[in-house]
């Protein structure tokens, strides 16, 4: 199911390397719950490709996570 923003557009993970500094980058959000957009829409930065996949918008505390970086 996807998921879509306040305006209707569609949001997704687009989980990506950063050829630059090597990060794995990943769209996080909150909210999206039964039908509602999602919100507080983010981009984060992790060491692995694995960690970006399971990560979520609660990461910004994480030790993998990093401030975004344009990619």
């Amino acid at each position: 199911m996807t998921k879509h923003d306040q305006n209707g557009n569609p949001v997704f993970k687009n989980v990506r390397q950063n050829p630059i500094n090597g990060l794995w980058y990943k769209n996080v959000w909150s909210g999206g719950g039964y039908g509602e957009p999602v919100s507080n829409i983010r981009r984060y930065g992790y060491d692995t490709q694995a960690q970006a996949r399971d990560g979520d918008i609660s990461d910004f505390n994480a030790a993998s996570y990093h401030e975004p970086e344009d990619d």
